[in-house]
């Protein structure tokens, strides 16, 4: 099969020739000068033979570029080409999120698996600031920067029961998702496992998975924390309802938490006894506060500078 520029190959996914557009060192699957679309034909599409963009991009590409309509005229004439605008929107993630970055943060390259990130981001339309410094600050506070063994939850059979989950739907990947929402992740991506979800989901999906959470899965009231995020803006309280949201609400009412995310009311961290002090009334703290609250400061520094 011809496609405009190289010949490629359906059955096995791979152009023939090699790409003259050699990849980016920070962007590994980038340097696969035969793939197809970075391994991801699901989403994206190549047109050209020479990079990939996701198919809604395209969808609306040729619409403009086949319309007589006078607005979509003026789309068209205004527009840069699709090569450039793929490459606008992965340059634009790339510099929000570097691996230098990350490693003022506190990640090691070995741990961050970058390629894979930034894949993941761009899967699931991540580009406000504020909420991807939200959710690398999670992330980093759920796995100490990408170094749990196997980005798996660990603890004792016992411990897991505690948690109203088993050992296989322990926490998996970098925002260690557990439970019903491994269930729903991999019902959303077409896997339909039943044992060892969360192993599968540590290997093959890390980095997926996290950002599914962060940007599709609804929490608590129906929230979705990246457009929760991107709706209330950066704050160290909106940032404390997030992790409420990612740990679950212990005995913290609704009315306390909407407080704090306003502004209307302080709040002031207890480490001996691990509860967070509105107005009055104390709360047990999100699981590992002081370390999330250590990791958001780093975060907001380096990422939404």
């Amino acid at each position: 099969m011809y496609l405009r520029a190289r010949y490629y190959q359906p059955e096995k996914g791979r152009f023939l020739t090699r790409d003259t557009y050699t990849g980016e060192e920070d962007e590994p699957e980038s340097l696969h000068l035969y793939a197809y679309c970075g391994n991801d034909g699901v989403n994206q599409v190549d047109p050209s033979g020479h990079d990939a963009i996701y198919s809604d991009q395209m969808r609306w590409y040729y619409y403009a570029m086949s319309t007589n309509n006078s607005s979509w005229k003026s789309y068209r004439d205004n527009m840069v080409s699709y090569r450039a605008r793929a490459k606008i929107v992965k340059s634009e993630i790339n510099k929000i999120v570097t691996v230098k970055k990350l490693k003022k943060i506190g990640w090691k390259k070995s741990n961050m698996q970058y390629g894979k990130l930034i894949q993941a981001l761009k899967k699931y339309k991540m580009k406000n600031k504020d909420s991807i410094a939200f959710f690398i600050a999670t992330c980093s506070a759920e796995t100490d920067c990408g170094s749990i063994s196997g980005l798996l939850e660990q603890g004792s059979d016992r411990y897991f029961r505690s948690q109203s989950y088993t050992k296989e739907k322990r926490g998996a990947g970098y925002m260690q998702i557990t439970g019903q929402d491994q269930d729903s992740y991999l019902e959303y991506i077409g896997k339909n496992l039943k044992k060892n979800t969360a192993s599968y989901i540590a290997k093959k999906y890390p980095w997926d998975s996290a950002c599914w959470e962060w940007a599709m899965q609804k929490k608590g009231n129906n929230v979705v924390l990246d457009k929760y995020v991107k709706t209330y803006g950066r704050s160290l309280g909106v940032f404390l309802v997030c992790q409420y949201f990612v740990n679950g609400y212990n005995n913290i009412s609704d009315s306390a938490l909407r407080s704090v995310r306003m502004g209307k009311s302080t709040f002031r961290f207890n480490k001996q006894s691990e509860t967070i002090k509105i107005g009055n009334k104390s709360y047990s703290a999100p699981k590992g506060w002081g370390k999330r609250k250590k990791y958001y400061k780093k975060a907001v520094k380096y990422i939404c500078r």
